[in-house]
């Protein structure tokens, strides 16, 4: 007898398992199998669904990928209307539908969701915050670590450089328990901290990148790279990770930010365009920010080292600026003592950046002022 409906169809992934209790004595010891139907529970893990459902929404539906994330999916036929689905887990969940207004709030990936009558929306946690609890010993705060972590990714960027660099600590000393600590107290005295999104004119719609590196401050003389990118003053990406790679100048940290910068500024940027061009609207203009250097045959090197100018020439990159760094939101995620930037922006939607350098474009050359 067949358990499942699908258990003639071959698996899409290996999977290797070892012997049941029942097996064990048949055969010799360490001997291993290799499932290839989708028995045994695992239909329900996902091994086999994940191909079903992907498949599906690719072939059936002609959706396409985007260039940020392979589960959002956008529509591609010209006849079915306009759909974005966000493929998260292998097995269907069905429940009701939702509508967003301004009577009701809904529950989404963990957080909640709110608009008010001027159709900004509100991007708060979920009651992540009431879980958390002071670290006391190494087991408490690696457990308070995480639930403080996956605050920051959600809706709290400002706490994200406090968290990124706990997390590099295997055995914590007192200090960094103390250092969490400080930020989980934050946290808890900040439940309603989080982001907002105002409403965009689709027609002029620009992407700003920011990025920026520290030099060096983490215990092990390695740098923090940071990126952020806005659509407008609606903050969409952010991230503070570590370099494995320890710099020995400013130039080398500043070509990992720009590096990274770069990297995610396409990839979000083409997945925009994939929206727009559905839609019948411009492409979007992608900006990339970095903190001012003071030579500029130095900011000349970066760009070149980057092959930023093929990208130019290209038309995919918009601009390059160097600002100064008082404006770079991403300076709160290098450091514990940041600029005020960030909390500029989450407050209004709004930055004000101060343009020291930028790359004049002709159709022959590319100079850097």
């Amino acid at each position: 007898m067949q358990v499942y409906t699908q258990s003639d169809d071959p698996l899409q992934r290996t999977i290797i398992a070892d012997l049941s209790v029942q097996l064990k004595d048949v055969y010799p010891q360490g001997t291993i199998m290799v499932v290839v139907k989708p028995l045994y529970g695992i239909a329900e893990a996902g091994a086999y669904w994940w191909s079903t459902y992907f498949k599906h929404h690719i072939e059936k539906l002609q959706m396409r990928t985007s260039t940020f994330d392979p589960c959002p999916l956008i529509s591609t036929a010209t006849g079915s209307g306009f759909g974005i689905v966000g493929i998260q887990t292998d097995d269907t969940l069905a429940e009701k539908k939702q509508y967003l207004n301004s009577s009701s709030q809904i529950d989404f990936n963990g957080c909640v969701l709110m608009i008010d009558n001027t159709n900004t929306i509100a991007l708060r946690q979920k009651q992540q915050c009431v879980k958390l609890d002071i670290a006391q010993n190494q087991n408490s705060y690696i457990k308070q670590r995480a639930r403080g972590a996956c605050i920051a990714t959600i809706c709290q960027p400002e706490a994200s450089f406090d968290l990124a660099t706990v997390a590099q600590a295997g055995e914590p000393s007192k200090e960094e328990i103390s250092r969490l600590n400080k930020r989980i107290i934050w946290q808890k005295e900040n439940l309603d901290c989080g982001l907002n999104y105002v409403q965009l004119n689709m027609e002029k719609l620009k992407l700003f990148t920011l990025v920026d590196a520290s030099f060096p401050n983490n215990k092990d003389m390695s740098l923090q790279i940071t990126k952020s990118s806005t659509i407008r003053g609606n903050i969409v990406h952010w991230s503070s990770t570590k370099c494995k790679r320890v710099t020995r100048s400013v130039l080398a940290s500043e070509i990992y930010a720009m590096a990274h910068g770069f990297d995610i500024a396409i990839a979000i940027g083409s997945t925009i365009d994939i929206m727009t061009e559905r839609l019948n609207l411009p492409k979007t203009p992608i900006v990339i920010y970095i903190m001012a250097l003071r030579e500029a045959y130095k900011r000349g090197k970066l760009k070149d080292i980057m092959a930023l100018r093929e990208a130019y020439k290209r038309g995919k990159l918009k601009d390059i600026r160097w600002i100064d760094g008082r404006g770079n939101l991403a300076d709160a995620m290098t450091k514990s003592t940041p600029n005020s930037a960030i909390a500029t922006l989450i407050d209004t939607n709004k930055l004000t950046l101060r343009v020291q350098g930028w790359v004049n474009r002709t159709e022959t050359k590319i100079q850097v002022t």
